[in-house]
């Protein structure tokens, strides 16, 4: 196939623009995936208020192991909020109460009024617990409050009066506050056992790890001022803003805050629920990708979650309820274990998988929704333990439209690319096979008559179509689908795994069956493409039998037995074909159930990342969309390779059988530097020449022919059926090459003549008339291109012609049909003669060519002929002896070897063989005995 894909090198460019357009095409289709992708996360999304320029403070807790794709959060530091109206630390009482009322205060905090967190906790908290943890029992190495020294006491009273009225907290005492209550009074001791050691052997503990510590610091986040939403806000502060209002980056990332005359953050006022009174003097933080506003975050999580305490949520079968923030761990596994019902059964985890998958893929209608809606439920612990919330989930339509545009001008994009590839690949298809026809029919054009013997016309007529046809059809078929897919595979493998790298996955196990598959299909369906090519070989030999010698079928009533042999052959072919089609049909299916098995792989393992159980979490259902798409385009493409595989071997066998003809060389070739150096005497002389068909053959079939043809005279050469009349006369023009001997013309060896030269001196007359489709005219110019109508009317009334074609409508402009039908086989070897004449060659060989004619219109012919022919020499191969009763000299042939040579009368006497052939056509009156 390769050897053949070298002649279209002058289509070069066409098919580099063709891959060029294919490859743009399908990375342009890989774009769609991820702007799909992009309108469910960003175009329809869940948000809470849009984050905007805030006050930040240094973060006091130490890390907080809580990530989110969002410029919100600066990297060490935690944002700054307001305090409700009038706040004071001396709330914190009432608050813990309410919230906490199985650990109850009996206590009360110092009246600290504060106005932000930074405040309380840069001021209060931090220092508070700082000195706390100098007295605690962890450095001290006391047990009890008891144990402590005068001089340490005083220490303790001075640490607990940063925050806490030491005499009220001192009187308490731990234990039940009294009978028949449940609640847990806090005494002084609780604080000074804060700053205990884990136990557990984990990394060391802080004191917000306690679960008083998170009590604490979640009852001052409860007094810290909420939005509508229930979420926390920070305190807002001037900065830079464009003519969207959107804040302005600096060129490290860092928004440009306005500071006053002192280098203060200039805040801005906010209502009772902690929004911006004036929203003109906000500067909102943009994000570029998702064309909105950043939403911010639930910064009650950064607060309680890992520091404070936990954002806990709950459910009772469908009801949800408010957060339970600050409990204990104990507090929480038996929250879990009260609210969640688990069946362990196998009916029950496949029922829980399946409510689960439901909750992943749906979303709320635009409008206000809970995180039910909006997050993935798992009912474990760590699972449990993310804030509530209540979030908006809302559309940006504009992006949307925006990304969708995108998409369509991406799809109309390639399918532009596709279409004009198309044409072009239907072109350089087309010109492919153009290409091949022509380089076979000039192949066969220069084949002598040895090489039609070894193909036959039936083969060499299907290697020219049928073949080429399967050729052309499968390299269309490569040039429309297979080019692509590598840059698909190649691509999608790319995108899918930097999307999700889990999902993607799935393929490896896929692949190798993929190839395995298509690699067997191939190796078994190639033998069966060359069978198959054969018998359509035998099918076209026997078709063409049948139309040709449909006359002889007729007449012999032979119909039913072509056809049984038809239906053999077609039997045997379509048996063939049905085994080929069963392993490609195959394969089909196969890709299906892979192709399957790939997306409910990618809807399992998108599951398992949901349920956490993957290493590696998913957050949203378009992730998955996108890896199931790119999956789909990778096995798509695959599906056209595969299918390429499979009917690459028929046109690999088609390609071999037409290499078989391109690459086999004509017997018969001009020998180099060969060229025309005659003495121009006009003559032909054999001398000894041997010839047989095949090298491997033991008999030759002319044995020693010796004779010679001179200008001006007539050579006729007659013999029994078989005796080699034919093959001597194909040897002048050298349709053949004689084995031994030599055959002169005008003194030169035949061999040394440029064969173009060699065949311009003679006019053929086959005997078997040849006509071809077109004009009489154009008939009569095929041995002579600038014939004038003068010359080829001479030429058929010499040739007897000219009364019936003038009878013809058009008389030279006549068409003549395919292989002459609308002519007599008489008027067909009159107007072959006619071509020759019309020719004027030096050497005229008429092959039993007057065979069909009838007596006095051979007598004419022949007469006229003398006229012409006095300057060339005359073959005449013959049956009847009349019409080579008048020639200079007559070959007698008999089983390859000449009995006999001279003219009429001495054959007749010395020769018994022409005697009797004589005899046997004549009375002895008529021949002069």
């Amino acid at each position: 196939m390769g050897k053949l894909l070298k002649h279209l090198k002058p289509m070069l460019k066409y098919f580099v623009v063709v891959v060029l357009l294919l490859a743009a095409g399908a990375m342009a289709e890989l774009f769609l995936p991820g702007l799909m992708a992009d309108i469910i996360n960003d175009g329809i999304y869940l948000d809470y208020e849009p984050a905007y320029v805030h006050l930040e403070m240094e973060n006091p807790f130490g890390d907080i192991d809580i990530e989110f794709d969002s410029k919100v959060y600066n990297e060490g530091y935690i944002p700054v909020f307001e305090m409700k109206d009038g706040f004071s630390t001396t709330d914190i009482k009432s608050t813990w109460n309410k919230e906490f009322n199985e650990v109850t205060l009996s206590f009360n905090f110092k009246d600290i009024p504060v106005s932000d967190s930074e405040q309380l906790f840069n001021q209060v908290l931090i220092p508070f617990m700082n000195a706390l943890e100098k007295v605690s029992f962890k450095e001290t190495g006391h047990t009890q409050y008891s144990q402590y020294s005068p001089e340490e006491q005083k220490i303790v009273r001075d640490a607990f009066e940063l925050l806490i009225d030491y005499d009220s907290i001192l009187a308490g005492t731990p234990g039940f506050l009294s009978a028949g209550k449940s609640a847990y009074a806090i005494h002084i001791e609780t604080f000074l056992d804060m700053f205990e050691e884990d136990d557990n052997g984990g990394e060391e503990s802080t004191v917000w790890d306690d679960p008083n510590a998170k009590r604490l610091l979640t009852s001052c986040v409860m007094n810290m001022k909420h939005s509508r939403f229930g979420n926390l806000l920070p305190v807002p502060v001037a900065a830079e803003k464009d003519e969207k209002g959107y804040a302005v980056e600096d060129k490290n990332g860092n928004y440009n805050k306005i500071t006053d005359e002192f280098g203060q953050n200039i805040r801005l006022s906010v209502d009772s629920f902690g929004e911006p009174i004036d929203a003109s003097q906000v500067a909102y933080i943009y994000n570029k990708d998702t064309e909105r506003i950043e939403p911010f975050l639930d910064y009650e999580i950064v607060l309680c979650n890992d520091v404070g305490g936990y954002a806990y949520k709950y459910v009772d079968e469908t009801k949800w309820y408010k957060n339970k923030l600050g409990m204990s761990d104990d507090d929480i596994q038996k929250t879990v274990a009260k609210y969640t019902v688990v069946d362990n059964s196998f009916l029950g985890k496949i029922k829980a998988r399946f409510v689960e998958f439901g909750k992943i893929l749906s979303l709320s209608e635009t409008g206000s929704t809970t995180a039910d809606l909006s997050m993935k439920i798992e009912k474990t612990e760590d699972e449990w333990k993310v804030a509530d919330g209540i979030t908006i989930q809302a559309s940006n339509l504009p992006f949307i439209l925006k990304k969708g545009l995108f998409m369509f001008a991406i799809t109309f994009f390639s399918s532009a690319c596709t279409i004009f590839a198309m044409l072009m690949s239907s072109k350089i298809a087309a010109y492919f096979s153009m290409i091949l026809r022509s380089l076979v029919f000039t192949k066969v054009e220069s084949y002598s008559l040895a090489e039609f013997d070894k193909f036959s016309t039936a083969s060499l007529v299907t290697r020219s179509t049928n073949d080429i046809n399967q050729i052309q059809n499968v390299f269309l078929v490569i040039l429309r689908t297979t080019l692509s897919a590598p840059v698909t595979i190649i691509g999608g493998f790319i995108f899918s795994f930097r999307t999700n790298v889990y999902m993607t996955m799935v393929l490896i196990y896929v692949l190798p069956i993929l190839f395995a598959a298509a690699a067997v299909a191939a190796i078994i369906c190639q033998p069966y493409f060359k069978v198959i090519q054969r018998k359509v070989d035998q099918l076209t030999l026997i078709m063409r039998e049948g139309i040709t010698g449909i006359r002889v079928v007729r007449a012999f009533n032979k119909q039913e037995h072509e056809k049984k042999r038809f239906d053999i052959v077609n039997e045997s072919a379509s048996k063939t074909a049905v085994v080929l089609q069963r392993y490609c049909a195959a394969l089909v299916p196969l890709i299906n159930i892979c192709l399957n098995c790939c997306s409910v792989g990618i809807y399992w393992r998108a599951a398992q990342q949901v349920a956490g159980v993957a290493g590696e979490s998913l957050d949203d259902v378009a992730s998955m969309l996108e890896v199931s798409q790119y999956i789909t385009q990778i096995a798509m493409a695959m599906v056209f390779i595969a299918s390429a595989v499979v009917i690459y071997p028929r046109a690999v066998a088609s390609a071999e059988r037409l290499l078989q003809v391109l690459e086999t060389d004509p017997k018969v070739q001009d020998e180099p530097g060969c060229r025309n150096s005659g003495d121009g005497s006009g003559t032909i002389e054999f001398r000894h020449v041997n010839f047989k068909y095949s090298s491997e053959a033991e008999k030759n079939i002319l044995e020693d022919i010796n004779f010679k043809c001179e200008k001006g005279k007539t050579t006729a050469i007659v013999g029994g059926t078989g005796s080699g009349k034919s093959t001597i006369i194909n040897l002048i023009p050298r349709f053949y090459d004689i084995t031994g001997g030599s055959i002169l013309i005008d003194g030169q060896e035949v061999r040394t003549y440029p064969q173009e030269e060699l065949r311009k001196k003679i006019g053929f007359v086959p005997q078997r008339s040849i006509l071809f489709s077109g004009t009489i005219a154009e008939n009569l110019r095929y041995g002579k291109k600038d014939a004038t109508e003068e010359e080829m009317w001479k030429a058929l009334a010499i040739a007897q012609s000219d009364t019936f074609v003038r009878e013809k409508e058009g008389m030279l402009d006549y068409m003549v049909e395919q292989g002459g039908q609308n002519f007599s086989g008489g008027q067909k070897q009159r107007l072959s003669i006619a071509r020759a004449i019309t020719r004027q060659p030096e050497i005229y060989i008429f092959d039993d060519s007057f065979s069909a004619l009838d007596f006095k219109t051979d007598k004419r012919l022949r007469a006229a002929l003398e006229e012409v022919t006095k300057e060339s020499i005359v073959i005449i191969v013959a049956q009847r002896i009349g019409t080579i009763m008048g020639a200079d000299e007559i070959i007698v042939m008999d089983d390859g070897r000449m009995v006999g040579k001279g003219k009429h009368e001495e054959l007749i006497r010395n020769c018994q063989l022409y005697r009797d052939i004589a005899m046997s056509q004549m009375s002895a009156e008529e021949l002069g005995l």
